[in-house]
């Protein structure tokens, strides 16, 4: 089985202050505004995965997108 390396993540203040600025522009869960629902976002989540090399939200910000707490749950199931 392949190891996956996963770059370190952004944490702290850093991260806190990005995922307010994000709510604050886009606080819908873009999941359910799919399916044609609106529910305000409790989760930040990578558009493509770190593990499938995405890159975290300081190298690329376009990779957020907010979602449902149990919507992030099945995008990434280990957590």
């Amino acid at each position: 089985m392949a190891n996956h390396l996963v770059p370190e993540r952004k944490r702290g203040r850093w991260l806190l202050r990005f995922r307010d600025r994000h709510f604050a522009a886009n606080p819908l869960c873009v999941m359910c505004e799919r399916e044609g629902r609106v529910s305000l976002a409790t989760q930040l989540d990578h558009i493509v995965a770190l593990t499938n090399g995405g890159l975290d939200f300081d190298k690329d910000p376009s990779q957020a997108q907010g979602v449902l707490e149990e919507r992030a749950a099945i995008l990434s199931p280990s957590g």
